[in-house]
């Protein structure tokens, strides 16, 4: 079977003003010994848009998924955001 592995899921952009835009790429690696098909990137809210590098991966292989979050409509405070995959 394939197996999802991100090894760093999270990302702490430390304090931001509201109106910044934050800019991340998490790496996500097919750690089993069969080829993997990726449906699609999906984001918890509105705000967040995330984009898929390429849709299958072969054991071993590696695919960016960047992610952007647009704070300009986000109240001061600690925000947490997910993007699913």
């Amino acid at each position: 079977f394939g197996q999802l592995e991100c090894p760093v899921p999270v990302k702490d952009f430390g304090d931001v003003r509201s109106s910044d835009v934050l800019e991340h790429s998490f790496s996500l690696r097919n750690a089993g010994k069969a080829p993997l098909a990726l449906k699609g990137v999906k984001a918890a809210c509105g705000c967040v848009a995330a984009r898929l590098g390429k849709a299958a991966l072969q054991p071993g292989e590696e695919v960016a998924v960047r992610v952007t979050v647009n704070t300009a409509t986000q109240a001061p405070g600690q925000r947490t955001w997910a993007v699913h995959v």
